[in-house]
């Protein structure tokens, strides 16, 4: 299995953990342990104007936020199928002709 992110995905994630940390929801030694498996997520390296500028039309075009939309356009530059649990971004990938699956339809992984 390969995993492709954006190059604002470790920040989502991050900004979530910090959340779940304040709230007494997660410990700092789990924050820890999924920050450092997140190591081994590619992210898309790209110039970030460039990038900032593809995002800002894709969410233009389809109506997703931005932060959503950089996936969309991570997505199409990798020619990867977009799995997500959000609504209106699959959506915006079936209409931008991508490859898109909905998390729920996703078999899961045998250990």
């Amino acid at each position: 299995l390969s995993v492709m992110a954006p190059p604002n995905f470790l920040l989502e994630v991050a900004a979530s953990l910090v959340i779940a940390l304040r709230a007494g929801r997660i410990t700092r030694p789990t924050m820890d342990v999924v920050m450092g498996a997140l190591g081994v997520i590619a992210i898309d390296e790209v110039n970030a104007h460039q990038f900032a500028e593809a995002v800002v039309e894709v969410a233009l075009r389809t109506g997703t936020r931005v932060a959503d939309a950089a996936y969309l356009e991570t997505a199409r530059r990798a020619k990867a199928t977009l799995i997500t649990a959000d609504r209106t971004q699959l959506e915006g990938a079936i209409r931008m002709g991508l490859s898109a699956i909905p998390l729920n339809e996703v078999p899961a992984l045998e250990a």
